[in-house]
Formats: C-alpha cells, sequence, structure tokens
C-alpha cells in the first residue's frame, strides 16, 4: 500500500439540514421511479433487465426499494492495484486519494503562450505526476494530447501512463467500441510495443 495513506479526519460539510438532505433524496428517488433514465446501449439494458427495473425502450425506471437495495450492495471501498505494489491504494472509508487533473485541452508553456496540448506534454506530465509523492494514481487524460487522432488517442494515453509511471492508472475509454482495445485490456501489450499513429 502507498505510504503515507491519507485518512480523511475532516468531517464531511454539511451544506443542508436533515430535513434538506430527505427532500434532495426523495426527489432522487422520484426521478429514478418516475421519470427514469436512458441508456442508449443494449448490454447496459440487459443488467438492468435482470435488477427487475421497468423498460420502456430505452428508458429505465426503477423502484426505491430495488434501487437502494442495489447501492446497498456496493463495497465501502475497494483496492486500487498498481504495478508496483508499494503504490497500491485504498479507495473509499475515509481513504483520500489524489489524482492528477483531468481533460485539460490547454497548457501554458514556459514563454506564457497558451496552445493545445500534445502527447509530448502529455509525457511530460505524466513525468512530473510519477514524482509527486503527494499524487497517487498516474494515467488518464492529465492534458488531451490534440495532435493524436481521436479514433486510438485513448490507446496513446494509456501507454503514457503505463510508460513513465507505476503507480495505479485511470484508463480511457472515448467509445464502447474502443473498449476492447482499453488500456486494461492492452496494457501487457502496450508496455511491450508502443502504439503507433497512421
Amino acid at each position: 500500500m502507498h505510504h503515507p495513506e491519507i485518512k480523511r479526519g475532516i468531517p464531511l460539510m454539511e451544506v443542508t439540514n436533515q430535513e434538506g438532505v430527505e427532500l434532495i433524496h426523495d426527489f432522487a428517488m422520484r426521478v429514478a421511479e418516475q421519470i427514469g433514465c436512458d441508456f442508449q446501449d443494449e448490454e447496459s439494458l440487459s443488467l438492468w433487465r435482470q435488477t427487475g427495473a421497468e423498460i420502456d425502450g430505452e428508458r429505465v425506471r426503477i423502484g426505491r426499494d430495488e434501487l437502494l437495495d442495489l447501492i446497498g450492495k456496493i463495497p465501502s471501498s475497494y483496492v486500487h492495484h498498481a504495478r508496483n505494489s508499494e503504490r497500491t491504494v485504498r479507495v473509499g472509508d475515509g481513504h483520500a486519494v489524489v489524482s492528477p487533473s483531468y481533460g485539460a485541452p490547454f497548457v501554458r508553456d514556459l514563454e506564457g503562450v497558451r496552445r493545445y496540448s500534445t502527447l509530448e506534454d502529455l509525457d511530460n506530465l505524466q513525468k512530473l505526476n510519477h514524482m509527486a509523492s503527494t499524487v497517487h494514481i498516474a494515467g488518464g487524460t492529465i492534458v488531451e494530447p490534440v495532435d493524436v487522432p481521436v479514433p486510438h488517442r485513448h490507446l496513446h494515453m494509456a501507454y503514457s501512463g503505463l510508460k513513465y509511471s507505476d503507480k495505479p492508472i485511470i484508463g480511457n475509454v472515448t467509445a464502447r467500441a474502443r473498449r476492447t482495445r482499453s488500456p486494461c485490456s492492452n496494457s501487457c501489450s502496450a508496455m511491450i510495443s508502443p502504439p503507433t499513429i497512421p
């Protein structure tokens, strides 16, 4: 496990009283029960069918008792493994995990010029992130490398995170069709051979 672990000792900030919490919760349950949510994906709809949810086309509605039962099955924490086991972290149960920024389309260079970020910028930020002992997670879209075509940008971002850090990695999937080539499924092959840009 990553040391030192950060255990949250500060109480959660109360933004409303208990009556307000119950009002928000009731409205959220009414949305789930009466309005529902659209899932434009057959695999997701198939999973919802297994819960007993009401499905009308792509719209899913579920009763509050069923939804709360599902929520009750979620573990209170999990272990996010790293290639280097000394950097593995626990997420949840009051543990705080610090990750890099996410999704900036621009960088400001040493000359003070604001410009679109590139793969080189991402690589450099991955290296800085790896050296920062206060950041627990690597990978992800620290910046968006706009010089890499979108259909395989996620592969380059995953490769950058895996190449320049041994911390737990956040993967990127930009579309369902690309998930079979996700960073998790290709992490070993990506370490052996970097992706090429056509």
